[in-house]
């Protein structure tokens, strides 16, 4: 790996690598300093390369997949510290050196992640029922009107999920809501959560989801993960 650029897909707090290929399947190897280690392959292009790929967007999927797919093994193991996609290093002496500047944070990032994990939760829309075509003016309005204030009612559920899964969860953090292209949902989207949880209380937390979609009948929950922890990272 000494003579290649190097794709680094996050910190793991050990030497080992986990089973698993990486960009393009090359094979991943730890580059440790101290008591971390940066999961790395030699990437198949150059730093100038870098944009022009990402550019292309089935060249972008497969890169992220294979990103992911190192992250999951390694998380699989234990605790890991992701790396946005795309980060590179000339050598693994600067890798080295990166890790001995930022043991400290690095440390402190994985007491605070260690063995636990992220979930995702989005909120739709309940599906509208089917009803006949109005039959005048004055009931397309009231329909229009009811359909505003179940989008109202709905918006405030979804902030009440939200608030509650966040006082269980050990982290959570909004995205941006997906349109319903990116979503693959007829409805509209109204929450796109991601919660730090304690392994250890998955169930639990799977439960509580499931409470709250019956609570909130006018939503749909979906819940996805684990996850490795890639939105409680800097």
């Amino acid at each position: 790996m000494a003579d290649a650029l190097l794709w680094a897909y996050g910190v793991v707090p050990g030497p080992a690598a986990p089973p698993a290929r990486g960009v393009a399947g090359r094979p991943v190897t730890p580059i440790a300093h101290g008591k971390l280690a940066v999961l790395a392959s030699a990437a198949p292009f150059s730093a100038g390369e870098l944009q022009q790929r990402l550019e292309d967007m089935e060249t972008l999927a497969s890169l992220a997949r294979a990103h992911d797919a190192v992250l999951e093994a390694a998380f699989d193991r234990g605790d890991v510290v992701p790396f946005r996609m795309g980060t590179l290093y000339e050598t693994p002496q600067a890798i080295r050196d990166m890790l001995a500047a930022e043991t400290d944070r690095f440390a402190a990032v994985l007491t605070r992640l260690h063995d636990k994990a992220e979930w995702g939760v989005k909120a739709f829309l309940a599906p509208p029922r089917s009803e006949p075509s109005p039959s005048s003016g004055t009931e397309y309005l009231a329909r229009r009107r009811a359909q505003r204030d179940q989008t109202e009612e709905s918006s405030e559920a979804a902030a009440d999920v939200h608030a509650r899964l966040a006082e269980y969860a050990a982290g959570a953090v909004l995205s941006r809501l997906q349109d319903r292209g990116v979503s693959g949902r007829d409805t509209e989207m109204v929450l796109n959560g991601s919660y730090l949880v304690p392994r250890a209380e998955a169930a639990d937390f799977a439960a509580l989801v499931e409470a709250l979609g019956r609570e909130h009948q006018g939503l749909t929950l979906e819940l996805t993960g684990p996850w490795p922890p890639y939105h409680f990272v800097a």
